[in-house]
């Protein structure tokens, strides 16, 4: 009797509605789910492609960049080749032969080889020292390679006279002879590297030797010695 009186109210057909409203819904959500997933997969797979594309297109550029690159490399390898033959070919045979005849006869008088240099400079004073020494039998020595006497002088005496004062306690005289390797040579009117002319001022002083490899006009040490390279 209750079974009927809810048919005939109408219950049973009212939640059978909803049930059947919450499956279309949730059909419709699944649908809409797929469609959606399928969009974004197409979306997906443009961009895939797009990237791919974009991809080739970086890659290609960077080989043609290298290949510019590489010509680059090359006209400047070339050009830097070209200048350095044209700078060997201007060298002054003389002097170079006046250098090595001057260091010889400091070898044979017992005297020594101080190498100064500065900045790039003092590199290659301490290479030059090595190679004197070993190869070539000089007593050579550089004021840069003692990093802890250098830095006091500079700290107590100043820059300017740390070099010229070093000289001095190493008992410089005229048996020996100074190599300078610098840019512009020193200039105490223009306050270059004031460090390097007075040391060669001092070698002046004691009739020592005083060579080097300049560049520019030579500064300093092209004026106070004619065995200097420029």
């Amino acid at each position: 009797e209750w079974f009927h009186l809810w048919i005939q109210d109408g219950y049973f057909l009212k939640d059978y509605i909803y049930m059947i409203k919450l499956k279309l819904i949730s059909f419709l959500l699944k649908l809409l789910i797929l469609w959606n997933l399928g969009n974004h997969r197409k979306k997906l797979m443009l961009k895939m492609q797009q990237t791919k594309v974009n991809l080739i297109s970086i890659v290609q550029n960077q080989m043609r960049n290298s290949k510019k690159t590489t010509k680059n490399y090359m006209e400047f390898i070339e050009k830097y080749i070209s200048n350095s033959k044209l700078i060997l070919d201007q060298l002054n045979r003389d002097e170079i032969a006046g250098i090595v005849s001057i260091i010889k006869s400091t070898r044979e008088a017992e005297g020594r080889l101080f190498i100064l240099g500065v900045g790039g400079g003092a590199g290659h004073a301490s290479h030059a020292v090595n190679d004197f020494r070993k190869i070539c039998g000089v007593e050579s020595y550089s004021p840069s390679d003692n990093v802890s006497e250098l830095t006091a002088r500079v700290n107590d005496d100043g820059w300017d006279t740390a070099y010229s004062n070093w000289l001095k306690v190493s008992n410089f005289n005229s048996n020996d002879a100074i190599f300078v390797f610098s840019v512009g040579g020193g200039s105490k009117e223009k306050n270059i590297s004031v460090n390097l002319v007075n040391c060669i001022s001092l070698a002046n002083e004691l009739g020592a030797s005083v060579m080097g490899v300049v560049g520019r006009d030579g500064g300093f040490t092209k004026q106070s010695s004619k065995l200097t390279m420029v």
